[in-house]
């Protein structure tokens, strides 16, 4: 191997670890913006099952005004709960933890893409420094 041939596979390498640097970064952005709609999610579940609890206080309320005839008071808090606490509210949470899911497997993913570009980086050096190393023994 002649010292252009080593200088043209350094070059090489030196610019695959600039590539996957790029990506790195570009990844680490990502996640960025994951991780924030992942906390939008979440103030939002937070924001759901606290406006969630407040008409469950309401009802309970409604249901203790004894002074009211309780077959009325009984009946519209029987419905409401159900509207309250029932498939629609269930549904609801469900897919706000499914989409907090979803976010959550798509950065272990990139991070698992960044641990491999790592390794790859690291490669991309070791073949750098044998190549410095046989650049000393060319053409002596």
């Amino acid at each position: 191997m002649t010292r252009d041939d080593i200088r043209k596979k350094l070059i090489y390498n030196q610019n695959q670890i600039g590539n996957i640097r790029t990506t790195i970064n570009e990844q680490e952005s990502q996640i960025e913006n994951l991780e924030g709609l992942r906390n939008s999610f979440n103030r939002l579940l937070y924001d759901f099952n606290y406006k969630h609890n407040m008409q469950n206080a309401r009802i309970s309320d409604i249901n203790n005004m004894s002074y009211i005839n309780s077959k009325i008071v009984s009946s519209y808090t029987s419905a409401m709960h159900g509207v309250v606490n029932g498939s629609e509210y269930r549904k609801a949470c469900n897919e706000i933890y499914r989409a907090i899911d979803k976010v959550n497997s798509q950065i272990r993913k990139l991070q698992n893409q960044i641990s491999n570009n790592y390794s790859s980086i690291k490669r991309f050096s070791c073949n750098i420094d044998y190549l410095n190393n046989q650049m000393r023994y060319v053409d002596k």
